[in-house]
């Protein structure tokens, strides 16, 4: 998984919305959060602050997991 996941991040690093990422907004509990899919079933939560570089990835981990 950690390949993955290190694939993901590099995607991210060049576009934050390269579609291989189906990067998305969350709601509820997690608003103001993003998930970047991994693959089907693994997730990583980020959120950005006021469109600065600057990302915090909080959770890596299954979808039933994540998003508890």
């Amino acid at each position: 998984m950690r390949t993955k996941v290190d694939g993901v991040i590099e995607i991210f690093i060049k576009d934050h919305f390269d579609a291989r990422l189906h990067n998305h907004p969350l709601h509820g509990s997690l608003h103001g959060r993003r998930s970047l899919c991994v693959s089907d079933d693994i997730r990583i939560l980020f959120q950005e602050f006021d469109g600065y570089t600057v990302v915090i990835f909080f959770k890596v981990g299954g979808h039933s997991e994540i998003y508890r």
